[in-house]
């Protein structure tokens, strides 16, 4: 989730400001865009506490899984989100920060 975060902060970087702001107390006297950064990087702190994986060597996936993984989304040329619709070449981007996040 940071990745996708990461990719889409800017569609309304107020909203992920706000996030930082009032669940992680972050962010307080910068810019929205700053703020949505540090919020993530709060977030991604967090789930690493709690033990989850953040990148795909975690998981035991390889970049060269990327195209496979985008392929079962079966978009066909559709987009997929509500927030900020997504390609699959948006997928693919949001999977390539997932190789290091």
């Amino acid at each position: 989730m940071p990745a996708w975060m990461t990719y889409v902060y800017k569609t309304d970087s107020a909203r992920f400001a706000r996030f930082a702001r009032n669940v992680f107390g972050v962010g307080h006297g910068v810019p929205d865009a700053d703020a949505a950064l540090a919020g993530i990087a709060a977030f991604r702190k967090w789930l690493k506490f709690l033990g989850l994986p953040l990148t795909f060597a975690e998981l035991g996936a390889k970049e060269e899984d990327i195209p496979l993984l985008v392929k079962t989304l079966n978009l066909s040329g559709n987009t997929l989100g509500g927030f900020q619709p997504l390609t699959e070449s948006d997928v693919a981007a949001i999977y390539r920060l997932c190789l290091g996040a």
